[in-house]
């Protein structure tokens, strides 16, 4: 189980860790660690779902109060980083997001997937399905680098 729980937190350490650690069989590091960031992906996609609708929702009842925009004007991001973000998301998409899901983390990952591709149905399949193959690439690399440098496990 803690294994479990340090993939959903820091999934780009967790596979090279078990290895590490001579315990584990390869498969038993690959279905741990995809157990782990496929539980991640559901609570954090949810959650976020859950946390998005209710911020909108807030957000509406709020503007509407102190604004006279209509709901389809465009609000420009006003922030570096989330420009930055809505530009990789144009520019790449769901595959930019998968492909760099193990280096941002389960959470992050999710939560990005719940807020800009929510109208997606399989997102979440997908997600558990990079994560897989995330854990066998981290795996094996890991076993493959320990292979070369010789290390006694």
């Amino acid at each position: 189980m803690s294994w479990m729980s340090l993939s959903i937190i820091k999934f780009l350490i967790t596979p090279s860790a078990m290895v590490l650690s001579g315990e584990y069989l390869l498969y038993e590091i690959i279905i741990v660690t995809t157990i782990g960031a496929s539980l991640g992906v559901v609570l954090f996609y949810f959650f976020g779902k859950l946390i998005f609708s209710l911020w909108n929702r807030h957000k509406t009842k709020l503007i509407g109060k102190f604004s006279s925009k209509t709901k389809r004007e465009k609000v420009k991001p006003n922030s570096n980083r989330r420009r930055r973000i809505i530009a990789f998301k144009n520019r790449y998409g769901i595959n930019g997001l998968l492909f760099l899901s193990f280096l941002i983390s389960v959470p992050i990952s999710s939560v990005l997937a719940a807020k800009y591709f929510g109208n997606d149905r399989l997102v979440v399949l997908k997600l558990c399905f990079a994560f897989l193959c995330w854990s066998i690439v981290l795996t094996l690399s890991t076993l493959l680098v320990v292979h070369f440098i010789d290390f006694d496990l």
